[in-house]
């Protein structure tokens, strides 16, 4: 009887465990991603060194130059316009952000548009 009741409390214990892994998602290296009008809490998944967004480019851009930050968990600028400069037009831009100079982590894309209105995502890049 003793034996018994060890085994249900054993059983019962083991399968309460707390396991701390992240759930595999799967990557979206061809999916272009909206960008939000407010920081995502919730950062998508990239496993490749592109970032494809989708960006609505609503006023004659003088300089043809898409403005963008991209910060890391400090608030640091890890990339930019300055350091990758990335070509837009009035419209719809399809564009591929390449990120081969970020390390793993989590990180916020910050686009600028000619009026200051500023979009927004967040991201986990892998391997």
């Amino acid at each position: 009887m003793r034996s018994g009741f060890y085994s249900i409390i054993f059983f019962l214990l083991a399968s309460c465990q707390v396991h701390n892994t992240i759930p595999k998602v799967d990557s979206n290296s061809n999916d272009y991603i909206n960008l939000y009008d407010n920081i995502p809490t919730n950062p998508r998944y990239l496993d490749g060194n592109n970032l494809r967004i989708i960006y609505q480019e609503s006023y004659n851009d003088q300089d043809g130059q898409l403005n963008y930050n991209i910060y890391d968990q400090k608030q640091n600028i890890v990339q930019s316009n300055s350091s990758q400069p990335i070509t837009i037009v009035y419209g719809v831009n399809k564009l591929h952000i390449p990120l081969n100079n970020l390390a793993t982590g989590i990180f916020v894309l910050e686009v600028i548009n000619e009026k200051g209105v500023k979009k927004y995502l967040t991201f986990l890049k892998s391997v």
